[in-house]
C-alpha cells in the first residue's frame, strides 16, 4: 500500500496551484462552479487554491482534478514526512 492512501492525503504543488488557478481563470468554469461538481465547499476551495490549506484528502483531490480535466500527479503529490 502506498503512503498516500495510507495517511490518505495529498500536497498541493506550486506547480499544480498554478496549473488549478490557471485552469479556473482561462476555463469556463467559475471556482464555485468547479468546486460544486468536485463536491467541494467553494470556500475550501479557495483554501486549497490560496495554500491556507496545504493537504487534501485523496478523493478530495481526485475530485477537483476531474472536474478541471487535470490530472491528479501534475497537481498533487506526497506530502513531505515529518520525523
Amino acid at each position: 500500500m502506498t503512503r498516500a492512501t495510507e495517511e490518505g492525503r495529498l500536497a498541493l504543488t506550486e506547480a499544480g496551484a498554478a496549473a488549478l488557478n490557471n485552469a479556473i481563470r482561462n476555463g469556463p468554469l467559475s471556482q464555485s462552479e468547479v468546486g460544486r461538481r468536485a463536491g467541494v465547499a467553494q470556500s475550501s476551495l479557495n483554501d486549497i487554491l490560496s495554500g491556507v490549506t496545504q493537504t487534501v484528502s485523496v478523493s478530495r483531490a481526485r475530485a477537483i482534478c476531474h472536474a478541471l480535466n487535470l490530472h491528479l500527479g501534475d497537481v498533487f503529490t506526497l506530502p513531505a514526512r515529518t520525523t
